[in-house]
């Protein structure tokens, strides 16, 4: 029993080019990207990219596994999500 093996190449692929946050607000206030909870949204606002999202995901984990004290993301969430954040052991 004989088995032909082959091998193909694949199509050329390059990613899409990731935008770069904006320079220049270092020191600034964070801005909020979503509406508190408790408010009614009509309209949804713009997501956030995607080096904005992973930056702020990665904040809220690291509160979480006690390496950032919960007080430096108080701007950047929710209120309810902030005091979850801070009861969290």
């Amino acid at each position: 029993m004989t088995i032909d093996h082959r091998i193909s190449t694949l199509a050329p692929f390059e990613p899409a080019p990731r935008p770069h946050p904006a320079r220049g607000r270092r020191g600034g206030r964070p801005v909020r990207d979503l509406p508190p909870a408790d408010q009614l949204v009509t309209t949804l606002p713009d997501p956030p990219d995607d080096h904005r999202l992973t930056q702020r995901l990665n904040t809220i984990l690291e509160v979480l596994g006690g390496r950032r004290p919960a007080a430096q993301i108080e701007p950047l969430v929710d209120p309810a999500l902030f005091a979850r954040l801070r009861e969290h052991p």
